[in-house]
């Protein structure tokens, strides 16, 4: 069987168990956040994962359609995991989508000054993001 090469911004189902208090549970969908190099040989996988609970969302949450359904990307959940907790395949998000990601990353992360002071994630986004998910309810 040939070996899938990990590319960032694929979508494996990780093995997040054990976790210790308010860290993210059981089997999830993750998104690869960690760059091709390190993903060809570090032992060590960085991911993003998500959770298709979608009842609250923060400005800092990215929201993608996978598998026939909504799922928020948890980017404040950001963890590095063994590529042996990968599980399988489940695509890819889109270049807009990890732009995105790569923003509210930013932002959550604090990595640049001129972000933290210009744009303010608590206003825009999550209103577009209900939007776009009350579009989808009137259409399913």
């Amino acid at each position: 069987m040939i070996e899938r090469i990990i590319k960032r911004g694929d979508i494996y189902r990780v093995v997040l168990d054990p976790t210790v208090g308010r860290e993210i549970k059981k089997t999830r969908h993750c998104v690869i956040i960690s760059n091709n190099q390190q993903n060809l040989y570090s032992p060590l996988i960085i991911v993003i994962p998500t959770t298709s609970d979608m009842e609250k969302l923060y400005s800092w949450e990215v929201v993608i359609h996978s598998e026939g359904e909504d799922r928020k990307i948890l980017t404040d959940q950001i963890r590095s995991v063994d590529r042996k907790r990968l599980r399988e395949y489940k695509g890819q998000v889109s270049y807009e989508t990890l732009s995105k990601v790569e923003k509210a990353l930013s932002v959550v992360l604090a990595l640049r000054k001129e972000l933290q002071n210009l744009y303010d994630l608590s206003q825009i986004p999550t209103r577009l993001l209900r939007e776009e998910l009350t579009k989808r309810e009137k259409k399913g």
